[in-house]
C-alpha cells in the first residue's frame, strides 16, 4: 500500500498567481480541503495549478491549524541559488528532499522554484510548524523566511503540463524524528550564539568601565573609590578586597600615598 500524506489543495485551478484585488481570492481561501494524498497524486494536483497548504480546522489561520505533513522551502532569489539544479545538489534536498518545481513566476532570467519535504509523520501543532520551516530553511542560501508562516499556502504551476522539465521528484522522505533531531541542534546553536553574544555584551560593558591604561594613578585611585561606593552592601566586601588590591599594588610601588589611599577607600567603604 502507498504512503499517503496529509495536504490540504485548493480546489481551485490556476493558471498563475492572483493579482492583489483579484475578485478570486475569497473563493481560493475558502477552497482548501484536507487531503490525503499518495506522493503522485500530490504532484499531479501541483502540475494542475492547484495550491496546497496543512491542514486547518476551518479558515486557514494558525488558531485553526490541525496538523501538516510536508514543508515547502520557497526559493525566491532569481539567481543561480533559485534553479532546480542548484537545489537538487543541495546535500540536504538529496538526503530528505521529496520534489522540486519551478513556481508561476519562473523566467529562466529570473529563476524562482520551491522544494518539497514530505515527511513520515505529520507535525502536530503550529509552533512545531514554524520551529520545523525554520530548521530546514536554514538549509537553503536564498530562501524566503517570509515563508515560515504555518498558514501560509503555495501556488501550484499549471505551466509544468508544458515544461515537463520544470518539476523533479524522488521517493526520499524525511522521518519527523530526524527533524526533530536537527531542529534540537539548530536550537543549541542559537542558544550559543546567544550566549556568546551576551558575553561580548558584558566584555564591552566592562572594558567602557574600566580605566584606560595609562591614566595617571589618582585617577586610578578614584575608579577604585568610585567601584566601592557604588557597589551594593552585599557586594561590597568583596569590591572592596578587590579595589584595595589594586591600589594596594599603585602604593607599593610608590606612585600613591597610602593614608590618602586607605583613607579614600574606608570613607566609600562606609557609604550608603
Amino acid at each position: 500500500m502507498m504512503a499517503t500524506y496529509k495536504v490540504g489543495i485548493s480546489t481551485l485551478a490556476l493558471a498563475g498567481k492572483l493579482p492583489q484585488g483579484d475578485p478570486r481570492w475569497a473563493a481560493l481561501n475558502d477552497s482548501f480541503e484536507n487531503r490525503e494524498l499518495e506522493a503522485i497524486e500530490f504532484i499531479d494536483a501541483i502540475y494542475q495549478g492547484h495550491s496546497y497548504t496543512a491542514w486547518f480546522n476551518g479558515r486557514r489561520k494558525a488558531d485553526n491549524f490541525q496538523c501538516a505533513q510536508h514543508i515547502a522551502v520557497d526559493l525566491d532569489t532569481k539567481d543561480e541559488r533559485s534553479t532546480l539544479n542548484t537545489v537538487e545538489r543541495n546535500y540536504f534536498f538529496r538526503m530528505y528532499g521529496s520534489i522540486i518545481h519551478e513556481t508561476p513566476s519562473h523566467t529562466d532570467d529570473a529563476p524562482k522554484c520551491r522544494a518539497i519535504f514530505l515527511l513520515d509523520n505529520p507535525i502536530q501543532t503550529a509552533a512545531g510548524y514554524r520551529m520545523a520551516l525554520e530548521t530546514v530553511y536554514q538549509f537553503f542560501d536564498g530562501a524566503d523566511i517570509a515563508c515560515i508562516d504555518p498558514a501560509r499556502f503555495f501556488y501550484g504551476n499549471a505551466i509544468l503540463q508544458h515544461r515537463p522539465q520544470g518539476i523533479y521528484f524522488t521517493d526520499n522522505v524525511l522521518p519527523l524524528a530526524e527533524l526533530r533531531r536537527y531542529a534540537r541542534q539548530m536550537l543549541l546553536v542559537q542558544k550559543q550564539q546567544m550566549e556568546a553574544e551576551q558575553r561580548r555584551h558584558q566584555q564591552q560593558q566592562r572594558t567602557a568601565t574600566q580605566p584606560r591604561q595609562g591614566d595617571d594613578p589618582y585617577s586610578l585611585l578614584d575608579h577604585a573609590v568610585n567601584k566601592v561606593a557604588t557597589t551594593g552592601e552585599g557586594g561590597r566586601n568583596h569590591q572592596l578586597n578587590a579595589s584595595a588590591y589594586r591600589v594596594g599594588r599603585l602604593v607599593a610601588s610608590g606612585a600613591l600615598d597610602e593614608s590618602t589611599a586607605v583613607s579614600q577607600l574606608e570613607s566609600a567603604a562606609r557609604s550608603i
